[in-house]
């Protein structure tokens, strides 16, 4: 990483956050096997094997003040950054925030929900009205939102469908649901969404009465099921017997089985038993055991919130044994999967999805499906990488390094089979003023033998791209702002230095200095 303000480079810090995969990544030339999610298409990676591990941790006297230090709080607390951030908002609630443009920046993935409720305390958006279109200019503005936050993430829209909001027996019937939730899926598609993953939430008790078919839209607009199921014991206004993870999300993981989806545990939690001293510690123990038995499951989002000091306080340091699990649990290796990967199918006689966002660490991996032969080969640089001509069921991974743009053809149909993939630039914070110290980074490790990297910036004021770094083999640099109040952005190319071709430019990404 190098420190920078304007035009002057003050120091040199060598990071190489991914040293042990450079050398392939240069060449991007990684085979293996079957696909175990190939049927999956969301732009959010998924691990092969394990789930990521997150939380929702509510501001409050116990997290913390506000968002932020709640979670940086929780997480200095357990020993590890999440990996997902459980967040929700009502029907008229503007976001993305500033706040969710910082967590995803930091590299966590958001699971956002949209619930048809407003915050006037009025009830809901009808599902009636929302599949009739009576919402649409309200959709087609949360879209045009979604598309400028240059992440991606999971969308829920109205999680818990059989929870209705408070004085209100429901927004409508299951049938209506469905059609309200095809609805807000096809305007965001026809608006031009990309970078959600559409996964619909239950409350556990769904699967386990048999109703969460009822409120099924379809396998077709549908890329992961989730469920939020708790531990009831001790809760005065929830009764229950205690109940470990694999009694309360066994019949959450037959649906997803029958529905051959990814799933995820959007929230998860227990209370102590005042009567046997590390029970609840044993609970996470016992849960970790559990998720490694559900190959499906994608991911866990502890819900950190209080019951007034009850025995129901799902704070993960209600005790310091129930610390010490939950520590353990976050610490396990199958919560902390390697580099995920986009997945494209490969078929005769096209690339699905044809244009993809990915995230800089992230892998693509495309799954040849045929039943013709096809080749993967990157056509900006002279060959970057390059399947070679594969058979159906085969598949072929590429880590890039740089922030750019990419695109690729199948050699074999030229005229058919083209495809692109966007990396951008990250940034941190995205906000601040004069003195603020922000992290521009174009690379997920310093340039390997033969490459460079190019990065351009648009200042204030001044009309145009001018270049920044030419030729630059560090990966990162700490800038200052130097020339004012406004809109900085930024875009980066990788740069192979032998034959002196480049990717495009990747997308523009900003930051605000006020």
């Amino acid at each position: 990483m190098k420190r920078f303000r304007g035009k002057l480079a003050m120091c040199v810090i060598a990071t190489t956050v991914m040293a042990l995969v450079g050398p392939m990544i240069a060449t991007g030339r990684t085979l293996s096997g079957s696909n175990p999610l190939s049927t999956y298409s969301g732009p959010v990676p998924l691990p092969d094997q394990g789930a990521y591990f997150g939380a929702f941790v509510p501001p409050d006297d116990h997290n913390g003040p506000d968002r932020r230090t709640a979670l940086t709080n929780y997480e200095a607390m357990i020993g590890r950054q999440m990996a997902i951030e459980r967040v929700y908002y009502l029907w008229n609630e503007v976001w993305p925030t500033d706040d969710d443009y910082w967590s995803a920046g930091m590299g966590r993935i958001l699971y956002i929900s949209w619930n048809s409720s407003p915050d006037d305390g009025s009830g809901c958006r009808n599902w009636a009205d929302i599949a009739a279109g009576v919402y649409d200019a309200d959709i087609d503005a949360q879209a045009t939102r979604i598309k400028a936050f240059p992440y991606n993430f999971f969308f829920s829209f109205h999680h818990e469908p059989t929870t209705a909001p408070p004085g209100h027996e429901s927004c409508g019937t299951p049938t209506e649901y469905q059609a309200a939730w095809r609805h807000v899926h096809d305007r965001f598609v026809t608006d031009g969404v990309t970078n959600v993953s559409y996964s619909i939430t239950y409350t556990a008790q769904n699967f386990a009465n048999n109703n969460a078919e009822d409120f099924y839209p379809g396998d077709d607009i549908i890329d992961v099921v989730a469920a939020d199921g708790y531990n009831w014991f001790g809760c005065q206004f929830h009764q229950g017997p205690w109940r470990e993870m694999s009694e309360i999300f066994q019949p959450f993981y037959n649906f997803g089985v029958l529905h051959d989806k990814p799933l995820v545990v959007a929230e998860y939690g227990t209370g102590e038993d005042p009567d046997v001293t590390g029970k609840k510690g044993q609970w996470f123990t016992n849960g970790a055991q559990a998720l490694k038995s559900w190959p499906l499951l994608k991911g866990v989002t502890y819900f950190n919130v209080g019951n007034g000091g009850t025995s129901c306080d799902r704070y993960v340091d209600s005790s310091q044994t129930s610390l010490d699990g939950f520590k353990a649990m976050g610490a396990d290796r199958y919560l902390n999967p390697p580099v995920p990967v986009t997945n494209v199918s490969v078929a005769d006689f096209s690339f699905s999805p044809k244009n993809i966002l990915v995230s800089q660490g992230a892998g693509i991996r495309w799954s040849f499906n045929g039943p013709s032969q096809h080749t993967v080969t990157e056509t900006l640089m002279g060959g970057l990488f390059d399947s070679g001509p594969l058979p159906a069921g085969s598949t072929f991974s590429f880590y890039p390094v740089s922030a750019g743009t990419y695109e690729y053809q199948c050699t074999i149909h030229p005229a058919q089979m083209s495809g692109s993939f966007k990396i951008p630039v990250r940034a941190n914070p995205l906000t601040g003023g004069g003195t603020t110290e922000f992290t521009i980074k174009w690379g997920t490790d310093f340039a390997p033998d033969g490459f460079a990297f190019d990065v351009q910036i648009k200042r204030p004021g001044s009309g145009g791209w001018e270049p920044w770094f030419t030729l630059e083999k560090t990966n990162s640099v700490t800038f200052i702002p130097d020339a004012g109040v406004g809109t900085y952005y930024f875009r980066a190319r990788y740069h192979n230095t032998t034959t002196d071709a480049t990717s495009k430019y990747s997308s523009p990404r900003s930051i605000l200095v006020s």
